[in-house]
């Protein structure tokens, strides 16, 4: 799968009309046209990667997708354990999980 953003001359808006105008010749005989970026799970490795190596988080395989591919359970051990030397807040390890997975999915 290719994707790509539509260029600025492909693009028309009207400030009084609440629409979007776009003008393309697709290379291909299917075509998805999305808001945001497909986010895959090389980005949702990248995004944990820094999370992996806290002793707070477990990660596990709940299942597989119709793909294959493994299902993630992500859990904070931190806000069931209380403070922890390293993380000031009790609660910050998971608040900046979610905090780092919202600004990706926004």
């Amino acid at each position: 799968m290719h994707w790509s953003h539509f260029s600025n001359s492909q693009v028309h808006s009207d400030d009084k009309e609440p629409h979007l105008t776009v003008r393309f010749t697709p290379a291909t005989e299917r075509v998805w046209i999305v808001h945001v970026p497909p986010y895959t799970n090389r980005n949702l490795d990248a995004l944990l990667a820094g999370f992996r190596a806290s002793p707070y988080l477990k990660t596990e395989s709940v299942g597989r997708t119709v793909e294959h591919r493994k299902m993630l359970l992500l859990t904070d051990f931190n806000s069931r354990l209380g403070r922890c030397p390293e993380v000031s807040d009790r609660q910050e390890f998971g608040a900046g999980l979610l905090r780092a997975l919202a600004a990706v999915l926004m």
